[in-house]
């Protein structure tokens, strides 16, 4: 493996073989194998279809705002539309983790790049915050006097700042047998006037659904799906492949610049990525070094599963 060699007090030059040009929204789990470039709309199988053809507009979708379901407070009533960050590989862990997204068969979703959303769309990633702070937000909001009339600029200042911040806002901690939220790596859309997050098809990067209803959903889509990534299942997304499309021609130069300084340039971005391809194998092979140890352990949690299953059954027969 190329990694990063130790800094010796000398050597700095050499960072720039190694360092990631990317910006951080962009950044994908090759460079970084907990970031994703993507936000994902996670939803239903019902309610795909539904948000595909919720627009007033040709060639529109629109995800409608809900409180979101971990509120448990009465007075929150901000409308929400929520995004995950998550890797791909793993968004499929939702269903594990909380048992109405796996009734609700939360294994479809729409996918759109982080960095337009971010950029142009104003959504902004979540607010976890403990019950006890998010308390002391509402009680500061009810200080401020009821008619506009009366406020003051520094609680026009405090108005706006508030607005801001509640709709972003979410508890961090659950109970203590669940702890928390975070695992969420939630994203919020969120504008009163609007009846949730309107978006045009060609902002849409990947969809997933199973392979049986991809045709009706390409069918909605028409020509755009085209351009659409659709995959079955989340953890069938490669994104070492993506990562290698994205760069296939991807070396810009400027001008006045002679052949030997583009060449110069060239291999600085090709040995750039290359190194980072190298530390994800690297991290790909130590991830398939635990393969045999983890197939080893398996087994022996069925045969445990055997055992308790005949104890079972003789107890049965005992009664």
């Amino acid at each position: 493996m190329n990694r990063l060699p130790e800094f010796d007090g000398f050597n700095t030059d050499i960072w720039n073989n190694y360092k990631v040009t990317k910006k951080s929204l962009n950044l994908s789990p090759v460079e970084k194998p907990d970031m994703s470039p993507f936000l994902i709309h996670m939803t239903g199988k019902d309610q795909i279809l539904e948000i595909l053809s919720s627009s007033e507009y040709d060639d529109h979708g629109l995800i409608r705002a809900e409180v979101p379901s971990q509120s448990r407070s009465e007075w929150y009533e901000k409308k929400i539309v929520c995004f995950t960050e998550s890797v791909l590989h793993s968004i499929d862990s939702f269903r594990y983790i909380a048992i109405n997204r796996f009734k609700s068969n939360l294994f479809y979703g729409i996918g759109f790049s982080k960095e337009k959303l971010a950029l142009y769309e104003k959504v902004r990633p979540a607010l976890y915050i403990d019950n006890i702070t998010i308390r002391a937000l509402k009680n500061l909001e009810e200080t401020l006097p009821d008619s506009l009339e009366e406020y003051s600029s520094e609680n026009i200042k405090l108005k706006k700042l508030l607005d801001k911040l509640m709709p972003l806002i979410t508890p961090v901690f659950q109970d203590e047998y669940r702890q928390g939220f975070t695992w969420e790596r939630e994203w919020r859309y969120y504008n009163k006037d609007d009846k949730g997050f309107e978006f045009s098809y060609e902002e849409i990067e990947i969809i997933c659904c199973p392979e049986n209803e991809k045709g009706q959903i390409q069918e909605k889509l028409g020509d755009h799906a085209s351009r659409i990534q659709f995959v079955n299942t989340w953890g069938e997304y490669n994104e070492v492949i993506e990562f290698l499309k994205s760069r296939e021609f991807n070396y810009e130069y400027g001008s006045g610049r002679t052949e030997a300084d583009k060449l110069r340039s060239k291999k600085i971005e090709v040995t750039r990525n290359k190194n980072q391809l190298d530390a994800y194998q690297a991290y790909a092979e130590s991830l398939a070094k635990r393969i045999d140890e983890l197939k080893r352990i398996s087994e022996e949690y069925q045969e445990e599963i055997l055992e308790i299953d005949q104890k079972l059954e003789q107890l049965e027969k005992d009664k």
